[in-house]
């Protein structure tokens, strides 16, 4: 799917979020944020605590958003994040003011 104008304008920008994995609850940096995932960057510390083997996680987006999703890929100290469902484009812009 392509992204739209706005989505490139604000993917730049980063979030702060809670993360909930397989029992754990994470301080992150969400990147890359559009209406199907994001990307979320945590401490080198809690690498150990995420696994693409679970998936399934529950991400808050600077205190006004919850959103369930899935672990896509990892790399080292971030996670790519697909969402079960989407957020509407207008929450996405919402959330980068």
């Amino acid at each position: 799917m392509r992204a739209t104008a706005s989505e490139h304008r604000v993917a730049k920008q980063s979030l702060p979020g809670q993360c909930a994995i397989a029992g754990r609850q994470f301080s992150v940096s969400i990147t890359q944020l559009t209406s199907q995932g994001c990307e979320l960057h945590f401490g080198a510390s809690d690498q150990e605590g995420w696994t693409c083997e679970d998936g399934f996680c529950k991400l808050t987006i600077a205190d006004e958003l919850a959103i369930n999703g899935r672990v896509i890929a990892l790399g080292d100290n971030s996670a790519q994040i697909g969402f079960f469902g989407h957020i509407h484009p207008i929450a996405v812009a919402k959330l980068h003011r």
